[in-house]
């Protein structure tokens, strides 16, 4: 994806990360808009046309600096882990710590079966279900269950168990599967944590965990070229004050990941499993 802006005089782009994890991007509404279901953004860039002395004594133009807010003390690798994307940061004394969140844990309906295929192939055998439409609708209700957790040396450590995917409920809110928790909102990220933890989590744009982050500024000044993680480094843009901000910018784009163990072989289209995004939440400040 690429393109081409020209910004004028006027009112400023807000606090944001260009890239969430899946289990966010119905809600927000931009990741199946702008992507499909195949791929998500890795690489954000974006290249100055503008004066090259822009913001100086005599320029054409002033304002429309980009803030960036990479994390100063980050510990260990981020981004993003075995197809995993980061969904927020943990401070224990270390640096911060990026936290992922890994949608694809096999859930109770496995049966200990490793993947939907053999699930599938099991089902058939016991001649479960009447038809392949009520196999294939059985199958689609074992969805993955989630999780939480950090890397410290190179292991990963799970910090929340695993949490059973939401259904819908009535009037289209997110419920848990579960019936003991059912009518109960799903739980946020730092919910998910053990309340040992929560004080030291922050979602990757919380503005809290203020001594953790550096201010970057970039003036738009022509020639400048800036690259950086698309769901890791929180930007805004202040407003262009004088002139044309000139840029062109995009995305480098990577697959999205869904485990081998959920693709099921029967399905003509190449399954996307887990089709139910949109039900994780903050409670950012």
């Amino acid at each position: 994806m690429t393109k081409y802006s020209l910004a004028t005089p006027g009112a400023p782009l807000s606090r944001h990360v260009d890239q969430h994890h899946e289990a966010f991007n119905k809600a927000r509404g931009d990741y199946v808009d702008l992507h499909g279901e195949a791929t998500r953004r890795s690489l954000a860039w974006l290249l100055y046309l503008g004066d090259e002395d822009w913001d100086r004594p005599g320029s054409r133009g002033s304002g429309g600096t980009l803030h960036a807010y990479p994390r100063a003390d980050a510990a260990g690798r981020c981004g993003q882990h075995e197809g995993n994307l980061q969904v927020g940061w943990l401070e224990r004394g270390g640096g911060s710590e990026a936290v992922f969140l890994d949608s694809w844990i096999p859930p109770l309906e496995m049966e200990g079966h490793h993947t939907v295929a053999e699930l599938r192939r099991a089902w058939e055998v016991e001649g479960r279900h009447a038809s392949a439409e009520e196999l294939g609708a059985a199958l689609f209700e074992v969805q993955p269950s989630y999780g939480l957790y950090c890397l410290v040396g190179g292991v990963r450590e799970d910090f929340s168990g695993a949490h059973r995917r939401p259904c819908k409920g009535e009037g289209g809110a997110w419920m848990e599967r579960a019936r003991k928790w059912s009518g109960k909102q799903v739980p946020s990220l730092n919910e998910m944590l053990p309340e040992e933890l929560r004080p030291s989590f922050s979602s990757m744009t919380a503005t809290d965990h203020r001594e953790q982050r550096r201010l970057v500024e970039v003036v738009p000044r022509g020639g400048t070229l800036v690259i950086f993680e698309a769901n890791v480094v929180p930007h805004e843009v202040n407003p262009v004050l004088t002139g044309q901000r000139v840029y062109v910018g995009g995305f480098f784009a990577e697959e999205r990941h869904v485990p081998p163990a959920w693709v099921d072989s029967a399905e003509a289209s190449g399954p996307r499993w887990a089709c139910d995004a949109g039900w994780a939440r903050t409670t950012d400040p």
